[in-house]
């Protein structure tokens, strides 16, 4: 299946940008109004990212490109919060993956998925970056290993859902963990 990542990329970038040029106005804003410092962007923002059961998993090549558009593209939002969210499913005979059903074959991939989101999240909270890939096989750095980020990702975290929530419910069980007034949602989806 063909992964259609570049018009995801051009949506998350273009709300990150948005973002940015949010941000921009508001310290000028508070400049003009109380003449200090305005707040910093990651006691203001928290990025919500959704991910369910998808057909690319184990492989966390939508995480990768994401989080190197941010690190490119938006590198201020990098100190935010990200709260990745891992929806549940219900086991099935066969995928439907668009209302959360899955078969066993895709249960084990999404689990492999978690645990190599798991793995990923706490080599960037620890600002470890990806090695140059030089005798080390793609698809093992898609899984595995962080991407190249000029940005370290200190917040964060994977909040994994046991039942299937469906997009809607799991961005709601996420704003429950959000203490930021603003909050930017990225759907995670392959087609």
């Amino acid at each position: 299946m063909k992964i259609h990542s570049g018009l995801l990329l051009h949506l998350a970038t273009a709300s990150l940008l948005a973002l940015l040029r949010f941000r921009r106005h508001h310290q000028r804003c508070l400049k003009r109004a109380c003449h200090g410092p305005a707040e910093r962007l990651e006691d203001m923002l928290t990025v919500v990212v959704t991910t369910s059961p998808s057909p690319v998993h184990p492989s966390l090549e939508l995480i990768h490109a994401l989080l190197e558009s941010v690190s490119r593209f938006a590198p201020d939002l990098a100190p935010c919060r990200f709260i990745i969210v891992c929806d549940g499913y219900k086991p099935a005979k066969k995928n439907a993956f668009r209302s959360g059903k899955v078969d066993p074959a895709a249960i084990a991939a999404y689990n492999e998925y978690k645990e190599n989101l798991h793995a990923l999240v706490e080599q960037l909270r620890a600002g470890v970056s990806a090695p140059d890939g030089n005798g080390v096989p793609a698809d093992d750095l898609m899984r595995t290993s962080p991407p190249q980020l000029s940005s370290r990702f200190p917040g964060i975290e994977v909040l994994e859902l046991s039942e299937n929530y469906g997009f809607g419910f799991a961005v709601r069980r996420a704003l429950a963990e959000v203490t930021t007034p603003l909050v930017c949602v990225i759907q995670v989806i392959a087609s």
